[in-house]
């Protein structure tokens, strides 16, 4: 899956595009 959350691109948005196992984002994907 590719999630493109570029509208936050300021905090760690390259992470949304590269993988989702950045725990900052968890809450943001489920």
């Amino acid at each position: 899956g590719k999630i493109t959350f570029y509208e936050d691109r300021n905090f760690q948005g390259r992470c949304y595009e590269c993988s989702t196992d950045c725990p900052d984002l968890s809450p943001y994907f489920s």
